[in-house]
């Protein structure tokens, strides 16, 4: 199966009214889980997001044929995934399979809350059936603070693997 690039336009309540470029990996009906593209035309994350957030999705434009040869350009000059972060390609059907993911593997992840105006960058402290535990990482501290309990029903999306929480996880082990 080939993926297509597509732009996936997110309700304004979730995001303004802006769009993500990525491939669509996996849907059903209450969930899509993406593999979304930089600006700059290189991997960014493997997220999940709640389908009522999705406003829509659109292929085949000028801007995704553009975003093509970009890609294109940095996978043949091995800058596209320079730290192989799509080969962890996480199996999820939804948030509280996602959150499990992200405590097995011990990873800082970004959470998108409906009630948040911030991004929460966290690492799951423990999975319940209707609600997460993270403790959030202060970027301004460099450390893990506050834990915060998260309603699955109140999450937009996860950033479950991304190059910048990539480096947040590195930098936060040494």
């Amino acid at each position: 199966m080939t993926k297509e690039l597509v732009e996936i336009y997110a309700k304004p309540a979730a995001f303004s009214d802006s769009f993500t470029v990525g491939y669509q990996i996996y849907d059903n009906n209450e969930y899509a889980v993406l593999e979304t593209i930089s600006e700059l035309g290189t991997f960014d994350s493997y997220q999940i997001r709640s389908k009522q957030e999705i406003k829509s999705y659109r292929s085949q434009t000028p801007y995704l044929k553009l975003y093509e040869e970009i890609i294109q350009f940095n996978k043949s000059n091995r800058t596209y995934d320079v730290y192989n972060l799509s080969e962890l390609r996480p199996v999820v059907d939804n948030f509280k399979e996602a959150c499990s993911y992200i405590q097995e593997h011990q990873l800082i992840a970004t959470f998108v809350a409906i009630n948040e105006e911030n991004l929460l960058h966290a690492k799951v402290i423990d999975v319940k059936d209707e609600s997460v535990d993270v403790e959030l990482f202060d970027l301004e501290r460099s450390c893990f603070d506050a834990q915060v309990n998260i309603e699955y029903e109140a999450l937009v999306g996860i950033d479950i693997i991304s190059a910048y929480t990539h480096m947040l996880n590195q930098v936060s082990h040494s």
